[in-house]
């Protein structure tokens, strides 16, 4: 049975410090105090984010007897760790149909309570396409921008939509405040301020 577990993003996953970092998940029959010792390792490194996604998958062996287990999440960040425990019943976990269009699905959410919910059928396979080019937007004067250009200009806070920019060209996300040019500009983690124009300088482009 698989069981999707979430939790908060609390900012490590939006300045790169988490980038690398691995969550560990364990499972117990529930006790009212159980031993560290008495956890069976499901995932001993799940990424903490992906994409700013703070969830993952594990799977509950099918041997597991149908009852209430306890979950163990632990975030290995940096020297130290982090951890939270949540209660979980699993049922009918050797039996029901093999068909993934009905298998269920137990979350694990914020307040430690378990939702069984079916998950809906898998996505239709993408249609191939050519690579797009960069997009384009209107500027004064009738002239016409790269979203690239826009962000050599301004920064990706001066962007409609600087996280899917900087994951697209950068494959991070914007920093914002953190690391600031004379300017005030921000840029894409990865990126680096000679990546943006001097100060008070316009392109080429939008100059003419």
């Amino acid at each position: 049975k698989k069981l999707r577990i979430l939790w908060r993003n609390n900012g490590h996953a939006e300045n790169g410090e988490s980038e690398g970092t691995c969550v560990e998940i364990r499972i117990t029959p529930y006790q009212s105090d159980p031993d560290w010792t008495d956890f069976t390792v499901l995932d001993s490194c799940m990424p903490y984010h992906r994409d700013f996604d703070t969830s993952g998958y594990v799977t509950i062996p099918e041997d597991y007897a149908a009852g209430k287990y306890t979950i163990n999440w632990m975030w290995k960040f940096g020297p130290f760790y982090f951890g939270a425990c949540a209660d979980v019943l699993v049922e009918n976990a050797n039996g029901g149909s093999n068909d993934p269009s009905t298998t269920t699905e137990t979350t694990v959410s914020g307040d430690g309570s378990a939702v069984t919910t079916t998950p809906p059928p898998p996505p239709a396979a993408p249609t191939p396409s050519t690579t797009p080019r960069a997009p384009t937007t209107a500027a004064p004067g009738g002239t016409t921008k790269s979203v690239y250009e826009q962000y050599q200009e301004h920064g990706c806070t001066g962007l409609d939509n600087p996280g899917k920019f900087c994951y697209d060209y950068f494959g991070t996300y914007c920093k914002g405040t953190a690391g600031l040019d004379a300017c005030g500009r921000s840029i894409c983690h990865l990126s680096s301020h000679e990546d943006l124009y001097p100060c008070g300088k316009r392109s080429l482009r939008s100059a003419n």
